[in-house]
């Protein structure tokens, strides 16, 4: 995320042109052309740009804190963590959103757009980009876009241990669909298991490497006559 919060920290001071009509370059990207008015709050547009603009393209383009948010935690819930790291995108309890530049305790630092200066200003439609540090307890979520980096000592079950049980449960039907999308490997083809398994007509031939539930491994034993 080096890229990333190297090009936010570069916005740091950019403001609205005039003030207070939320014209600025981030949302001329996102829309297409230049707007202004109450209707165009940038704290997720600008957001967007950043990453884009760092090559890190988010997968879901939207102008809306509750809209990222909602996407995340049906498409990609492993991405929403519970500890913060630099570069995750921190979205707060007063409809407002930033990039993650460091934690302290039980503070955040994260780099803003449409956010004021200092605390006396608006924090949500404030008009600049600066760096603020909140407390933990204004955050509503954070998301690491692009998920963990895949490392030798992962630790599965702390990233277990994250989700709650409708996540685990939405991972582990992503899993079965690139599971069941796997042809036959060559050793099973060479076997011939699955092949007589099918022509007997204990399975139907379908997702060979798919995931399967222990009961229904029980079924498949019965229906073998491997269970007295």
């Amino acid at each position: 995320m080096a890229d990333v919060l190297d090009t936010a920290r570069r916005e740091l001071g950019t403001t609205e042109s005039p003030a207070n009509s939320n014209k600025v370059r981030y949302n001329t990207w996102y829309y297409g052309r230049e707007v202004s008015g109450d209707a165009y709050p940038w704290c997720m547009a600008f957001v967007q740009w950043v990453f884009a603009q760092a090559g890190k393209v988010l997968p879901y383009k939207t102008a809306s804190c509750s809209a990222l948010l909602s996407w995340y935690r049906q498409n990609r819930p492993e991405c929403i963590v519970r500890d913060p790291m630099p570069g995750d995108i921190i979205l707060y309890t007063f409809s407002h959103t930033g990039i993650v530049e460091s934690v302290q305790g039980s503070t955040v630092t994260a780099i803003e757009g449409n956010t004021s200066a200092g605390s006396s200003g608006s924090q949500a439609n404030g008009g600049g980009v600066f760096r603020r540090t909140r407390n933990k307890s204004l955050v509503r979520a954070y998301i690491r876009p692009f998920g963990e980096e895949m490392e030798e000592d992962m630790d599965i079950d702390k990233l277990l241990s994250e989700m709650t049980d409708e996540q685990a449960y939405r991972l582990m039907a992503k899993a079965q669909a690139y599971a069941a999308a796997l042809p036959d490997p060559d050793w099973s083809v060479k076997e011939g298991h699955w092949a007589r398994a099918t022509a007997a007509g204990i399975v139907n031939g379908a997702a060979p490497e798919g995931l399967v539930k222990r009961c229904e491994i029980a079924a498949i034993m019965g229906r073998c006559g491997m269970l007295g």
